[in-house]
C-alpha cells in the first residue's frame, strides 16, 4: 500500500479517550488487583469523555463527509484485554467507529507505534510521548481537558495548529537562539532565507494531513491548519519558503514577534496545538481550566448531598468521577481544598470551603435569574415553579390555587416541598424552590421578602358522642379537661395555641403531635384526645363522622405568608401564582414590598390591610 492510499492513522491511549482519573486514582492508591476488580465490576460503566475525546470524533467525522474510511483512530493502552474490556464497551457505547487496539499489560504501548504506521500519538503519559518521539513518530502529550459534548458534528471543522521551531521543523534555529540570542538568529534566518528548513519530528503528520486536506473540494473542507510561531520579520521568510519546498500548504500562518499565544488559539479555536515548549501549552491549559458554572454547581450540590458524591451524581445524572474530577481541578485551580478528604472519601467542608460555596449559590442563583429573564422573553408561559410549604397548606389551601393556575399555565411544570418552617425557610434561602409559603417561624424567613395572604383560626374536632360535642360555646377551660391531639410545635399556628393556655392560666395536656392534619384527625377518631386543628381542614364531606366545633374566639389569628429570595426574577406567570392564593397581592403591591429595605418597613406597609379569613 504506498502513502497516498494509506489512512491518516492517529494512535491514542485510553487515558487520552476517557476519563480514567478514578480508575487510576484506585490503581495509585490501592493496587492493580484492586483496580482489576473495579474495571471488571463496572465494565458496564460507561466511561465519561476524556482529553482527546472531542478530536478524536472530528478526525472519525471526516470518513463520513468523505464516504471512505481516509482516517483510522488506534486504541493504544497499558491495560490488559481484560481490564480493557470497558473501554472497548465505551467507545461502542459512543458509536465510534475503532476496530484496532493494543491492550500491554502494564507496560508502555510505544513500541506498537511504527508496527501500525501511526503518524500522530497522542497520550497523557510523558514517557510514552517521549519514547514515540525517539522512534520519529510525532507524539504529543495531552494538557487541555475534555470539551462539552455536542449533539452533531455536521459542518464542524476540524481546527489543528502547530509551533514552527523543533515542532515542524527541526531545532536548529531554535538552538542558534537560545546559545546567542534574538540578534543572531534573525541574521542566521536572513542569511540562509532561500536554504529549507529541515523537518521536525511533525512535518511527517502535516504532510500526510495536507493529502487528506487534498481530497476535498474547494471551500468544502472539515480541516483546517494552522502556523502559530514565536518567530517574526525577517525570520518569516524562510518559513514560507520551506513550506513552498515541501509542496505543503497552511491555511493560516501567525507570525507573533513573541507575543503570547493563548489569544490568537482561542481566536482561530483550536482542537489541538503542537508545542515543544510546556510553558505555551501551560498557558492555554490552563486558560481551559478556568472555573466553570458546572464545577461550581458541583461543589454546592455535593456539599448539599451530605458531602456524598455518589448520590450528587445520581440526582445531576452524571458520572461520580466525573465530577469528583472536575471539583479537583477547580481546587487546583484556586489553590485552596474546598473539601477535606480521608483517602477517597470527603468528609467535611474546609473553612474557606464554606466561603467558596456560599458564593458558588449566590452565582448560580444569579444565573438563574439570567435564563428566567430570557425565558420570561422568549415564552413568557412556559417554565417551571417550585414551591415549599406544609402538609395544611398543601392539602387545604393550594388545591384550588394550583387549579385554576393550571388552566392558566398549563405549561408550567410544578413542584411541590412538604416540610417542617426550618425546612421551607432552608430551601427558600438556597434558591432551591421559588415560593415559601408558612405561618410559623417567620424569624426564620429573614432573607425572603415575606407578605401576608390570609388569617385563619382554629377548630375543635371530638367523635361523635363526645361530652365537648353538645357544646354550643366552648371555653379553654373545657378544652384544658381533655387530652389534647395537636400540631407538632412549630407547624401551623401552634405557637398561638400554647400562648391561649398559657395566657389564661391553663395547662393544655397535649398527649399526641403531628404534623400532618388527617393524622391529627385519625388520632382523634381513635379516642386518643380532643382535637385542635386548622378550621379550613375540617372536610364536611369526609369528616362526618367528626364533630367540629368553632374555637376562633379561644385563639388568636395566624396569618398564613408567602415568600420569595430577595433578588428573585419574578415572572409573570409567578405573580398571577401569588395574585390567585393572595388576590390583594397583585404585581404593584409585590414591587412594593420587594422596594422596601427592611423587614419592618414591609409589615408597616401592610399595616391596616384587611386580612381575608378561610
Amino acid at each position: 500500500m504506498n502513502d497516498d492510499a494509506r489512512p491518516l492513522t492517529v494512535a491514542i491511549s485510553s487515558t487520552a479517550l476517557f476519563d480514567l482519573y478514578d480508575s487510576n486514582s484506585i490503581f495509585e492508591e490501592q493496587g492493580l488487583e484492586a483496580y482489576r476488580h473495579y474495571q471488571i465490576v463496572e465494565e458496564d460503566t460507561i466511561l465519561d469523555r476524556g482529553e482527546g475525546f472531542h478530536l478524536v470524533e472530528k478526525l472519525l467525522n471526516i470518513n463520513k463527509v468523505l464516504g471512505k474510511g481516509r482516517v483510522e483512530v488506534i486504541l493504544l493502552s497499558r491495560n490488559s484485554a481484560d481490564t480493557g474490556l470497558r473501554v472497548f464497551n465505551s467507545i461502542r457505547a459512543y458509536d465510534l467507529n475503532i476496530t484496532r487496539a493494543a491492550f500491554c499489560g502494564g507496560l508502555s504501548p510505544y513500541r506498537y507505534i511504527n508496527a501500525f504506521h501511526c503518524d500522530l500519538f497522542l497520550s497523557t503519559f510523558a514517557e510514552d510521548v517521549r519514547q514515540a518521539l525517539e522512534q520519529n513518530v510525532a507524539a504529543a502529550m495531552l494538557l487541555g481537558r475534555a470539551r462539552a459534548p455536542r449533539e452533531t458534528l455536521a459542518g464542524e471543522t476540524l481546527r489543528i495548529a502547530f509551533d514552527g521551531d523543533a515542532v515542524l521543523f527541526s531545532d536548529e534555529a531554535e538552538q542558534i537562539y537560545q546559545a546567542h540570542g534574538l540578534e543572531a538568529f534573525a541574521e542566521s534566518e536572513l542569511s540562509q532565507a532561500q536554504q529549507p528548513l529541515p523537518g521536525g519530528p511533525f512535518k511527517a503528520f502535516l504532510s500526510a494531513l495536507h493529502r487528506l486536506q487534498e481530497e476535498f473540494p474547494e471551500g468544502e473542507n472539515p480541516i483546517r491548519t494552522a502556523l502559530v510561531t514565536a518567530r517574526s520579520a525577517p525570520a518569516h521568510e524562510r518559513v514560507i519558503r520551506t513550506l513552498r519546498d515541501w509542496d505543503i500548504r497552511l491555511d493560516e500562518s501567525l507570525f507573533l514577534g513573541g507575543m503570547d499565544k493563548t489569544e490568537f488559539l482561542r481566536a482561530f479555536e483550536a482542537d489541538i496545538f503542537f508545542d515543544d515548549q510546556a510553558g505555551h501549552c501551560d498557558r492555554i491549559a490552563e486558560e481551559q481550566h478556568r472555573m466553570k458554572l458546572q464545577q461550581l454547581r458541583y461543589i454546592w450540590e455535593v456539599a448539599h448531598h451530605d458531602l456524598n458524591v455518589s448520590a450528587t451524581a445520581q440526582s445531576l445524572f452524571t458520572s461520580q468521577p466525573g465530577i469528583s474530577k472536575q471539583i479537583r481541578l477547580l481546587e487546583d485551580e484556586l489553590n485552596v481544598e474546598i473539601f477535606a478528604r480521608s483517602g477517597k472519601h470527603l468528609t467535611h467542608v474546609t473553612q474557606v470551603g464554606e466561603v467558596i460555596i456560599a458564593m458558588a449559590g449566590e452565582i448560580l442563583r444569579q444565573s438563574n435569574a439570567i435564563k428566567q429573564v430570557a425565558q420570561e422573553y422568549s415564552n413568557e408561559k412556559q417554565g417551571s415553579l417550585s414551591i415549599a410549604t406544609t402538609h395544611t397548606q398543601a392539602r387545604y389551601a393550594l388545591p384550588d390555587v394550583i387549579d385554576r393556575f393550571r388552566e392558566n399555565y398549563p405549561d408550567v411544570r410544578l413542584h411541590m416541598n412538604q416540610g417542617s418552617p426550618e425546612q421551607i425557610a432552608e430551601l427558600a434561602a438556597a434558591g432551591e424552590v421559588d415560593f415559601a409559603i408558612a405561618t410559623e417561624g417567620l424569624s426564620l424567613f429573614n432573607d425572603l421578602v415575606m407578605m401576608p395572604c390570609y388569617k385563619w383560626n382554629r377548630a375543635v374536632v371530638v367523635p361523635e358522642g363526645h361530652p365537648l360535642a353538645e357544646t354550643e360555646s366552648l371555653t379553654l377551660e373545657q378544652v384544658a379537661q381533655h387530652p389534647i391531639v395537636t400540631y407538632v410545635f412549630g407547624f401551623t399556628g401552634r405557637s398561638k395555641l400554647d400562648d391561649a393556655f398559657r395566657n389564661a392560666g391553663l395547662s393544655a395536656n397535649v398527649v399526641f403531635t403531628a404534623t400532618d392534619t388527617d393524622v391529627i384527625k385519625t388520632y382523634v377518631r381513635l379516642g386518643l384526645g380532643v382535637g385542635i386543628i386548622a378550621k379550613m381542614a375540617y372536610d364536611e364531606e369526609q369528616d362526618t363522622d367528626l364533630v367540629t366545633l368553632d374555637a376562633s374566639h379561644l385563639f388568636e389569628p395566624s396569618v398564613t405568608h408567602i415568600g420569595f429570595r430577595k433578588g428573585t426574577f419574578l415572572r409573570r406567570y409567578m405573580f398571577d401564582f401569588i395574585e390567585g392564593f393572595a388576590p390583594h397581592l397583585d404585581r404593584t403591591t409585590v414591587q412594593a414590598a420587594v422596594n422596601c429595605s427592611t423587614r419592618a418597613e414591609r409589615e408597616k406597609m401592610f399595616d391596616g390591610v384587611d386580612l381575608p379569613d378561610r
